[in-house]
């Protein structure tokens, strides 16, 4: 007979369904009487668990809770694609002005923005960061989408 018994977590799998659990688990509990008893004392806990009954509310609980939830004010799709455009128009027309205009920018962006990057020539800074704008725009839009469609789901029901 083996002398380490089964954790709970092992016996009370045996006891909901033996079929699924492992081999060692099974022969184990076919040889120690210890937790051949607790498996059986948790078959019979698991038995009368789903012999109950489920409590009848005389309430709609969802519908309580869902009255509490605040109704999202959805926008419409126009206008989301014209805030990413007017964006993005921003963002090219600022990397514009720092490429086209590089002497006409004020003290503080040449000398902290420019002035950091004077070794580097301006097409590989916009080269760099042209592909990481897109992502980060691209970013914030899908998780602007995993948001609402969660607002959605919240919504439905």
């Amino acid at each position: 007979m083996t002398t380490n018994h089964l954790s709970e977590k092992e016996i009370q799998q045996f006891a909901l369904d033996k079929f699924s659990c492992r081999k060692e688990i099974a022969e184990h509990i076919d040889l120690c009487e210890s937790c051949r008893t607790q498996a059986a004392t948790y078959q019979l806990l698991f038995g009368e668990i789903k012999e109950q009954q489920k409590p009848d509310f005389d309430f709609d609980v969802s519908a309580l809770v869902l009255q509490q939830l605040a109704r999202t004010k959805t926008v419409p799709l126009w206008y989301r694609l014209t805030l990413y455009l007017l964006s993005l128009a921003v963002i090219a027309a600022f990397g514009g002005l720092i490429y086209i205009n590089r002497v006409y920018i004020s003290y503080f962006f040449q000398k902290y923005i420019v002035g950091a990057a004077s070794g580097i020539p301006v097409a590989v800074i916009g080269l760099i960061s042209a592909p990481i704008i897109t992502i980060l725009i691209f970013q914030c839009l899908e998780m602007y989408r995993r948001y609402q469609r969660k607002m959605e789901v919240l919504n439905f029901y």
